[in-house]
């Protein structure tokens, strides 16, 4: 299976990271990794 890349970019959003980092780890496709980039905030 190919790899899936999921980049978020964040910036004063750390109030939504919770909820989207365990959403991506909930997901059954097994390939997937996950690039965190924090805009410094």
């Amino acid at each position: 299976m190919p790899k899936i890349s999921v980049i978020i970019v964040n910036w004063n959003g750390k109030h939504h990271l919770e909820t989207c980092l365990t959403s991506l780890t909930k997901q059954t496709y097994p390939n997937i990794e996950i690039i965190m980039v924090d805009n410094g905030s």
